[in-house]
């Protein structure tokens, strides 16, 4: 049986499974529960000495139904709750108290005695110094009596308030309250009733008391409304019905105050950034919450927004990393253009995690009229395609963080994220940004300041794309004059760029040794960083009227007067251009034609070989020594030949020549 809403615990139909009490086993039943109930008082963040109970009842003397001693129950109480009228105890007096003329004293009533015998004040209580004369009376008249025997002159005095009371008519305390007139709704034009609430004999708006905290972990101080709330609307506003209980308990849901990763920009560098969202909109429609695969799905045009946490580098507390590792591990070192890629040991366990130290990013922001500035949180908002969510863990942040814990909450809680499976997620959204690709200007960009980009203790940046960084900042340098990353020489423009890149290329095809920082790719390069199995790198030729334009995301694009650079020039002999394969046909047989690297098959068709060959004058302009350049390609089709299909079979060829995409390769080669 599960604990749920909408269960009937007493209805026998709700009891599934084996529920037989004599087959239970209690003292196995008992612990199973105990440490249920230390799971939970634990995760509620009860010290752990209230409820280690084995030492608690180490104490003979510990009594949990008398807890507080003395033998006493709580509730149970032996005294007479005075605040209460004993109206039997009133009559039982009245009927035992015998004529006066049978009582030993004066027919003259005392002080304690002058009043209405219903009533005990409790001086004559305290005036008891004997007991009763006669056993035969009831405890009333033995109160009396013992009251009645002491000397006259050391009779009390009478109270004025005692004479009040013994004045009044009987009337009980209730019958004295006036009755408390029925609270009036608010009522009006757009005024819903259901939404008020009686609060201490008034009626208050469900929006000032009422709040769901969707982080149950803790509660985050801020001036920027980062503890996101579900409130009721106000009045004659639009109500929202988007936000559903239910589905805030979900395993796979997205809800406002949840972190997600998004890469930055900022200046030159492309990094990894942890936003905390405080607003969901889906199709321009404001949500709540959202299923986390809808947030990826383009078609649902999700965007988050969010602020973004200032993030502390410290390490690891594994028991499973050597004491080496875990405590006394030095800060990795800083990033550089020129090192290797990470491998893919980037996703191991690192000895490093980064813990929010509670701050957000702020930046300078100028007051409207005056020459001052004030720090405003920064609140960002992306597409749900470029985010990935967060795993983290709630962790006790300050013992770790010491004087870096700059606003942790009053609990000292945090979360925590390690530094491994974050290398990974950088990779991931950089995937996407070229899968889909999506220009860098396109991505946020924020201002550099203390709290990001993320740095380790030394102030080298931490947890930076290498790879979009690097595209950004030979953007950066194509507005200037740019350097080789091959060789460190400076061409003097984007043309010459091409053509730089172009030489080095084609001397590697050749075989000709020249020293360089990087090596040139083995398998189709590419014609603006010499790099191969980028797919950034791949080309689109879009051919609009007579001009054709040139498609990438290459990190080292230049613009490309095409028609120019295929043709060149004395200055600039190299025509290396992407060009149309007129050989290929999707999901199409076609026979194999000849080439240089691979003689036999088909004759080439003369309009292919003259759209990539290179001359030979143009290699001897590049520096290619002539006992390099090959022999001239024969196995060419004559002119008037054509493109040979005797044994194409299937389909219609379709007709997609003015648009080619894939690798670039050198001096005219083939784009397929």
């Amino acid at each position: 049986m599960t604990r749920s809403e909408g269960v009937d615990h007493l209805n026998i139909v709700s009891w599934t499974g084996h529920a037989i009490a004599g087959d239970c086993h209690i003292p196995s039943v008992w612990d199973e529960g105990r440490k249920v109930a230390k799971q939970i008082l634990a995760k509620l963040r009860f010290p752990q000495e209230s409820y280690d109970y084995a030492m608690i009842f180490a104490n003979p003397e510990i009594d949990m139904l008398r807890p507080f001693g003395d033998g006493k129950y709580p509730g149970v109480e032996s005294d007479i709750d005075r605040s209460i009228v004993l109206s039997t105890p009133t009559s039982t007096a009245t009927s035992a108290t015998p004529p006066s003329s049978s009582l030993p004293f004066s027919s003259t009533p005392s002080p304690a005695t002058s009043s209405s015998p219903s009533t005990l004040t409790p001086f004559a209580t305290t005036a008891l110094v004997s007991p009763s004369t006669s056993s035969s009376h009831s405890a009333s008249i033995s109160t009396i009596t013992a009251a009645s025997d002491a000397p006259s002159e050391t009779a009390a005095t009478p109270d004025p308030d005692d004479d009040m009371e013994d004045q009044s008519e009987g009337i009980t305390f209730e019958e004295t309250l006036d009755d408390v007139p029925e609270l009036v709704l608010p009522s009006g034009r757009g005024i819903d009733p259901n939404d008020y609430i009686s609060v201490e004999v008034k009626w208050v708006h469900k929006q000032r008391i009422c709040r769901v905290v969707f982080n149950a972990d803790f509660e985050p101080k801020s001036t920027e409304r980062l503890k996101r709330v579900r409130g009721h609307t106000k009045v004659n506003s639009k109500k929202r019905d988007d936000v559903n209980p239910e589905a805030l308990l979900g395993d796979n849901t997205f809800i406002v105050g949840d972190p997600f990763f998004i890469l930055l920009r900022t200046d030159q560098t492309l990094s990894l950034a942890v936003v905390r969202s405080t607003a969901i909109h889906e199709d321009g429609v404001s949500r709540g919450s959202i299923l986390a695969p809808t947030i990826r799905n383009p078609q649902a045009k999700v965007k988050l927004s969010g602020q973004i946490l200032s993030l502390t580098m410290v390490p690891t507390l594994d028991d499973n990393l050597p004491e080496s590792d875990s405590a006394l591990v030095q800060p990795r070192s800083a990033f550089a253009l020129n090192s290797p890629p990470p491998g893919p040991t980037c996703e191991e366990k690192s000895p490093w995690s980064w813990i929010w130290n509670g701050r957000f990013m702020k930046v300078d922001s100028a007051i409207a009229g005056t020459k001052q500035t004030t720090e405003k949180v920064v609140i960002i908002s992306v597409p749900g395609a470029l985010t990935e969510l967060v795993n983290h863990r709630p962790v006790d942040a300050v013992s770790r963080l010491g004087q870096r814990a700059y606003e942790i909450n009053s609990e000292g809680r945090s979360w925590e994220l390690d530094d491994g499976p974050m290398g990974a997620v950088c990779e991931l959204l950089w995937d996407v940004v070229v899968k889909e690709k999506i220009a860098l200007t396109s991505i946020a960009s924020v201002k550099k300041s203390a709290d990001f980009p993320y740095a380790f203790d030394n102030g080298n940046p931490a947890l930076v794309c290498r790879d979009g960084t690097q595209q950004l900042v030979q953007q950066h340098d194509s507005k200037v004059q740019r350097v080789c990353h091959l060789c460190g020489h400076r061409p003097k423009g984007t043309n010459e760029w091409r053509a730089h890149i172009s030489t080095h290329v084609l001397r590697s095809i050749r075989r000709v040794s020249e020293t360089l920082h990087i090596p040139v790719g083995e398998s189709l390069p590419c014609g603006l960083c010499a790099s191969s199995g980028k797919p950034e790198c791949e080309v689109a030729l879009l051919t609009k009227g007579s001009t054709t334009h040139v498609e990438t995301n290459c990190a080292m694009v230049v613009n490309i007067t095409y028609k120019s650079a295929e043709h060149g020039s004395k200055a600039t002999p190299c025509r290396n251009v992407p060009v149309v394969c007129k050989l290929c046909y999707p999901d199409e047989p076609r026979p194999e034609y000849a080439s240089p690297l691979n003689p036999g098959g088909a004759r080439l068709p003369h309009e292919v070989w003259e759209s990539m060959k290179v001359e030979e004058a143009e290699e001897l302009a590049l520096g290619i020594p002539k006992v390099s350049i090959p022999a001239v390609f024969a196995e060419i089709a004559a002119p008037n030949e054509g493109v040979d299909r005797s044994n194409v079979v299937g389909r219609k060829r379709a007709k997609k020549n003015n648009v080619a995409t894939g690798p670039r390769k050198t001096s005219k080669k083939v784009v397929s």
